[in-house]
């Protein structure tokens, strides 16, 4: 079976490690934030979904990239995820050639 460009591999057998850059990733969400208003009700360990890594402050630390998830108020942690890979990089000159 080859793999789709629109899911994760079904036989990863290990998360990738979290993001260390802004981008979009594959990731199962399996724990929301002390505080999410919707106390994490769209949070579904099971599905993998693609999130948005950003950049949520310069200074480094846990918090320095955040993840959106869509529907939620709050940004959510990396470590409230289990990681697959990045989905695309975004063009650039660098990139393009």
């Amino acid at each position: 079976m080859s793999q789709s460009i629109y899911t994760p591999a079904t036989n990863q057998t290990s998360c990738n490690p979290a993001p260390e850059e802004p981008g979009h990733y594959w990731g199962r969400w399996h724990s929301p934030a002390p505080g999410t208003v919707d106390d994490g009700e769209c949070c579904d360990g099971e599905e993998w979904e693609v999130h948005q890594v950003f950049v949520n402050s310069v200074e480094p630390g846990p918090d320095r990239l955040r993840v959106f998830v869509p529907g939620v108020e709050e940004s959510q942690p990396l470590d409230g995820f289990e990681w697959g890979p990045e989905v695309l990089k975004p063009i650039n000159e660098e990139n393009a050639r």
